[in-house]
């Protein structure tokens, strides 16, 4: 990670990302962490070994997903990237059933089944993604509530009426 030169639009990450000083990463941190920095370590530990092999296979099944989300977040979008994104998540998921047979699908993974609609009628994913959300998700848990609820909604309050 310390020698990757990333690009201005991409966010950095922490350099000592999972440990606890590095704090939670934004959506935007996790992007770059496994869209460049897994990438970069996880092909040459794993590429080479033989089809079939499980970490090949978890490999290839993890790139399925950085295809998707590259695919999901270009500025221009035709039916043939509609059609790439349709084929990479369909492809990630089938990946993810097969090697974690133990796993539930969770309805993020159904909703992205239904993607080529918003993708149709909304354009880009850029132009309507949920950034403002996860800035204020982040808010919210930088309020410090001691897990009293009457607290949070005070404190709610008065951050909403500050924010005018």
């Amino acid at each position: 990670m310390e020698r990757t030169i990333l690009p201005s639009w991409l966010s950095p990450v922490p350099r000592e990302v999972g440990t606890p000083s590095a704090g939670k990463l934004t959506a935007d941190q996790w992007r770059t962490f496994c869209t460049v920095h897994l990438v970069v370590s996880l092909i040459p530990l794993w590429a080479t070994r033989s089809p079939g092999d499980y970490h090949r296979d978890i490999l290839v099944n993890f790139l399925h997903l950085v295809n998707f989300t590259n695919l999901l977040h270009r500025r221009t979008l035709n039916p043939q990237r509609i059609e790439a994104i349709e084929r990479e998540n369909y492809a990630y998921l089938t990946g993810i059933r097969r090697l974690y047979p133990e796993f539930d699908l969770v309805p993020k993974h159904h909703m992205s089944l239904h993607l080529r609609p918003m993708l149709e009628g909304f354009g880009p994913v850029h132009g309507w993604r949920t950034f403002a959300f996860e800035r204020l998700n982040q808010l919210f848990q930088s309020i410090p509530t001691n897990s009293l609820l009457g607290t949070y909604g005070l404190t709610l309050s008065s951050l909403m009426l500050n924010a005018h």
